[in-house]
């Protein structure tokens, strides 16, 4: 049974249920020819075709009740394929399909186990049996069997549905943490298929795990060429951006996406960042409150609420921004280093830095932080030196 008729069910019945009925597996082989909507006509048989087994025969009658609707009929004719062949790789493969759509996870594993089995026991495979092998390996979670057999079956008919093996074998790749392959698997996607969003969103997803943003923002730009008011798009721009250290554009395209209605806390902890780091305090402070709403425990937004407070001469709703910070992560010298900048630089209190400066470093020290301990080394030095002569600072 040709690897086209196959990959069409699976799209069929995992990715695209409701469009069942209107699709035809028969007309999904590689040198079949598709006829058009309107009409009814059956495709024309190939040329020399080798005579169907009683199995494969079975199986072609079961999709094509089951294109018609008639499920019962459709299951009697898989039986009657599995009667004549048990390790039956097409009918075992839709049982098991069948069975997962069911919520039944451990007899449709019983079906794809049996068709490795009946693999061990095969000689000579073809394009057909290494598909069938891979996507049963692919759906047990043997994501480094399944690419195997699947780049096999490519490699041994180069005509296959790669727009349906692909995505298997990019989500095998991310599964087994090959994501330089995985990157290679979401290139080719976009290869056959440009204006796909969901290819691109794909690849876009997979190189911010290589964490090439370059790359990425590239993709980003591209998706937004396809759909311009594409909320993801600029969610991805602005991520890309984000890790480039683009604050200014990282605002811009931050800002695009909410107002087109991106509203995961991810983009307002983006924006508020960037602005702070542009150093517009005020308008960054009201973001960092909205992205703890949501994410309460997370002790990096306090620390830049904090610093944001301070920038505007807030100071104590800096040191209550600080304190918050220390209570989740007490040990992170740059939260004490913080709090003594507070109190030198801006409550004008030496002696009240210096106790947090010297926490800090000797947190800085047991985590290796090199640069901070410098800079506290120094600060500790001229505060105490301050401090000497004039005890009232």
């Amino acid at each position: 049974m040709r690897i086209g008729v196959m990959v069409l069910l699976v799209w069929m019945m995992i990715i695209a249920p409701s469009a069942w009925a209107q699709q035809s597996a028969l007309q999904a082989g590689v040198a079949t020819r598709q006829s058009t909507p309107e009409t009814d006509a059956e495709p024309e048989p190939e040329e020399d075709a080798e005579p169907l087994s009683e199995a494969d025969q079975a199986y072609q009658d079961a999709i094509m009740l089951l294109q018609a609707g008639q499920l019962q009929a459709g299951l009697q004719k898989i039986d009657h394929a599995l009667k004549a062949d048990e390790f039956h790789a097409p009918s075992l493969l839709l049982l098991g399909e069948v069975a997962q759509q069911k919520g039944e996870e451990e007899e449709a594993k019983g079906y794809f186990k049996k068709i490795v089995e009946g693999s061990r026991k095969k000689q000579g495979m073809d394009a057909d049996d290494y598909f069938h092998l891979g996507t049963a390996h692919y759906y047990l979670g043997n994501y480094k069997d399944a690419i195997y057999g699947l780049e096999k079956a490519i490699s041994l008919n180069v005509d296959v549905e790669l727009k349906m093996i692909i995505p298997m074998l990019f989500s095998s790749a991310v599964q087994s943490e090959n994501i330089d392959r995985a990157v290679m698997y979401a290139k080719k996607y976009v290869q056959i298929e440009p204006e796909n969003k969901q290819a691109l969103m794909t690849l876009i997803s997979a190189l911010f795990q290589k964490q090439n943003y370059r790359e990425a923002e590239e993709y980003a730009r591209q998706l937004l060429d396809i759909d311009f008011e594409n909320v993801d798009a600029y969610t991805y721009l602005a991520m890309s951006q984000f890790y480039q250290q683009k604050y200014t554009d990282t605002i811009i395209n931050a800002g695009k996406a909410i107002n087109r209605g991106g509203d995961s806390s991810e983009l307002y902890y983006m924006l508020a960042v960037s602005l702070f780091e542009d150093e517009v305090y005020l308008n960054a402070i009201p973001l960092f409150n909205k992205y703890l709403e949501d994410v309460p425990d997370d002790y990096r937004a306090y620390l830049y609420l904090g610093q944001s407070h301070q920038g505007v001469g807030e100071y104590d709703k800096a040191e209550e921004a600080y304190n918050k910070a220390m209570e989740l992560q007490p040990d992170d010298p740059y939260v004490h280093y913080q709090l003594g900048t507070l109190y030198e630089f801006g409550r004008k209190k030496m002696r009240g830095a210096l106790p947090h400066y010297r926490t800090a470093l000797i947190l800085a020290k047991k985590s290796g932080a090199k640069p901070l301990i410098a800079a506290l080394e120094e600060r500790i030095d001229t505060v105490e030196y301050e401090t000497s002569w004039w005890p009232f600072k």
